[in-house]
């Protein structure tokens, strides 16, 4: 700890404890004011998904086109989803399906 921080950390005025507030130099930690609501917009419904269920997307879709890597953002999205929220899911890319137009992207949720 260099010295600017040993005299900022001796600086706190105990005195200036106000209902959970501490203030130095002009900054305060409060423990009384809620935080906000997550109001985080998803672009995919990974969240209502249950193990089981298939997420489609038409070729036509934005999140289905192939990048370079020959995945396509929606995968990308599935496997962030998944390693943030501790779900697994299996993707597609679907080619030569007669039931099926080239191109549509499935997302299983598999756990």
């Amino acid at each position: 700890m260099n010295e600017q921080m040993k005299k900022q950390s001796k600086a706190i005025d105990r005195r200036n404890i106000n209902r959970g507030r501490v203030t130095v130099n002009g900054m305060s930690i409060r423990n009384d004011v809620p935080a906000p609501p997550n109001t985080q917009r998803t672009k995919y419904p990974f969240y209502e998904m249950e193990v089981g269920d298939c997420l489609e997307l038409t070729p036509e879709h934005p999140g289905a086109r192939e990048n370079r890597g020959g995945t396509c953002s929606a995968q990308s999205s599935a496997h962030s989803y998944a390693r943030n929220h501790g779900v697994k899911f299996r993707t597609m890319i679907v080619k030569d399906d007669p039931d099926t137009v080239d191109g549509t992207v499935r997302i299983w949720r598999v756990e």
